[in-house]
């Protein structure tokens, strides 16, 4: 069995991060019209890495104490365009994304 633990590992930290990386994306979504909201979202790709370089050290699915997949470090996007009322969520950037 360990042998197929480590087999499917990578496929397992893969969905936990792009689950983790939708849920910011569908708050984002939600939060579209909350005055002085920051868009958040994680780099797949660095954050994927960081759980690959991990995975020999913890066991796979290991959540931060904040809910976060390891190696998911939340950053929050840049304003396309500024609002009035400091919400940085453009839907047309968290439609592509989704």
């Amino acid at each position: 069995m360990t042998k197929l633990d480590e087999l499917f590992r990578f496929s397992q930290n893969a969905l936990n991060l792009h689950a983790y990386r939708q849920q910011l994306i569908a708050s984002n979504i939600a939060n579209a019209d909350t005055p002085g909201y920051k868009a958040r979202d994680i780099d797949f790709a660095a954050a994927l890495k960081t759980a690959e370089a991990a995975q020999d050290k913890a066991q796979p699915g290991l959540r931060k104490p904040d809910g976060a997949p390891a190696g998911a470090e939340v950053l929050y996007r840049s304003a396309v365009q500024r609002s009035l009322d400091g919400n940085s969520v453009d839907l047309d950037v968290e439609r592509a994304q989704f």
